[in-house]
């Protein structure tokens, strides 16, 4: 099956942009950097905020983190202390590089799922969204591996793998 996301560097912002404008205010896409070649490196979040209960979610989210960064203990006890009246953040990565289709494909339609299904349509959805906030990186490194790199394997990968397919000739050869 041939997805319908399978979208190159430049086309895959307007494809979540797309995909944003019906997310009836759920999802946010953010450009969380670049690579070293200039493509857009995308952060989309997912948090819905559209009832009380998960507002309040996020805000006990927010407190705890606030509170965990200066003494995790209490942040802990914080947790504990909300019982199941808290958001929490699910960070999932994409694509590690940027020939490798699968991974962003499977998040893009993830991506479109949380963001766009309509409230009451699947209550795994819903779950999700009462209970959560995803953070999606789509790809972490766009360059890597593209055709605009004029070659399949990043730097390190390349030197990674040749150095130890050396080091293990040069061992067979010197007999240990």
């Amino acid at each position: 099956m041939i997805s319908r996301f399978r979208t190159s560097g430049t086309t895959r912002g307007c494809t979540l942009d797309r995909i944003a404008a019906r997310s009836q205010g759920r999802m946010q896409v953010e450009i969380a950097g670049s690579s070293a070649l200039g493509r857009d490196m995308y952060k989309v979040t997912i948090n819905a905020l559209d009832t009380t209960q998960r507002r309040q979610a996020f805000q006990a989210w927010q407190d705890v983190r606030r509170v965990a960064l200066e003494d995790p203990a209490r942040g802990s006890a914080r947790v504990r202390g909300a019982g199941g009246a808290i958001k929490v953040p699910i960070f999932i990565q994409g694509g590690i590089h940027g020939n490798e289709y699968e991974g962003v494909d499977a998040i893009m339609q993830l991506i479109e799922r949380l963001a766009t299904t309509p409230d009451g349509a699947d209550p795994d959805v819903e779950r999700i969204r009462d209970n959560a906030v995803v953070i999606f990186n789509v790809i972490q490194n766009p360059t890597a591996g593209s055709p605009a790199r004029g070659r399949t394997a990043t730097a390190s990968t390349s030197t990674a793998t040749s150095s130890r397919s050396r080091s293990r000739r040069r061992s067979r050869r010197s007999g240990s």
